[in-house]
């Protein structure tokens, strides 16, 4: 319970962090700097957020088939712990493409996205791995 509790207090915080960010985006999205910021933190949130809820599942008994975020993130659906597979699928697919890629205009959509659909999920997730614990 105290390792699940550490790593949702980390994610919490990684949250607020990642809240911080898209602000100062969002209120100058002309700045590289901003838009890079943005998509790092948004890079450790997910990481963050995918392992935790592996562990929030692990604890409630219910275990994904592999420990990969795309089978954590199906089995939280299926659980009732998201509601949207599909964004958490295309928070995956972007996560990697910044990981792997660095491209301008993907970038640019990316942290569009952070700030208009992918921060709202990742803050009903962690609302709702709170309600859990």
């Amino acid at each position: 319970m105290v390792k699940t509790e550490n790593k949702l207090e980390n994610f919490s915080t990684a949250n607020k962090r990642l809240h911080e960010a898209i602000t100062a985006y969002k209120n100058n999205k002309s700045n590289e700097l901003y838009r890079d910021a943005l998509i790092q933190r948004f890079e450790f949130t997910f990481e963050l957020a995918w392992k935790t809820t592996d562990e929030v599942l692990t604890e409630q008994g219910i275990t994904a088939h592999f420990h990969t975020p795309k089978s954590v993130f199906k089995t939280a659906f299926g659980g009732g712990f998201i509601k949207d597979e599909s964004v958490w699928l295309n928070i995956l697919d972007d996560r990697n493409l910044m990981s792997h890629t660095y491209n301008l205009e993907l970038s640019v959509r990316i942290a569009n996205d952070i700030c208009n659909r992918y921060g709202k999920a990742i803050d009903e997730l962690l609302k709702q791995l709170k309600k859990t614990l």
